[in-house]
């Protein structure tokens, strides 16, 4: 949800219509349709000031009254803007499935340049590009965790030199690490296993 609000709907509340925005949601737990509604909730929240839930959103055990259909409704224009400014991937995937994708996503707005045998630079079509790219959560890539994720951190540090891209890359931790029984065995600081 943090990252979802801070990463995704302020740029897009920030930016909606701007072309320079682009985002890339690499979304590893969830499906596309339940970021879309949790975007739709947060715009709702926001501009109309009522909280309609996105369980609600996809009449997931409820339905929905007439006045929160016609506030979803009123906010079909806002959905189809932030789509032209968010992709969301929401399949399994690993580190090189990523950069493919990332680079195949470039390549629509740019290209990369080889400079010489050691130097590529990217050349934009967009005017000055805010390209963010969030994976959430890196434990989930598919493949060995550690592995997955130190090549994944090379691939974007290598983007962000060459297209300046900026990312966001989250990791969670183990909600038990601080319970009481793990703080009575002596266990109360987070362990490597814990993220």
């Amino acid at each position: 949800t943090f990252t979802l609000y801070s990463f995704v709907y302020q740029p897009l509340k920030q930016m909606l219509g701007n072309p320079r925005l682009k985002i890339v949601f690499f979304a590893l737990e969830m499906s596309s349709e339940v970021l879309m509604a949790k975007l739709l909730s947060l715009h709702i929240l926001d501009t109309y000031g009522v909280k309609i839930e996105f369980k609600e959103i996809l009449s997931l055990g409820t339905t929905l009254s007439d006045e929160k259909y016609a506030l979803i409704q009123d906010s079909a224009d806002w959905l189809a803007q932030v789509e032209q400014h968010l992709i969301i991937y929401d399949k399994p995937v690993n580190a090189d499935g990523v950069n493919e994708f990332l680079t195949a996503f470039l390549n629509l707005y740019g290209e990369f340049i080889e400079i010489n045998d050691t130097q590529v630079i990217y050349k934009s079509k967009l005017d000055n590009p805010y390209i963010l790219v969030v994976v959430d959560h890196v434990r989930l890539l598919q493949g060995k965790a550690k592995e997955e994720i130190d090549k994944l951190c090379d691939y974007l540090v290598y983007l962000r030199n060459t297209a300046s891209i900026t990312a966001v890359l989250v990791q969670q931790i183990n909600r038990d690490s601080q319970s009481m029984d793990r703080r009575k065995a002596g266990y109360h600081l987070i362990q490597q296993s814990d993220l």
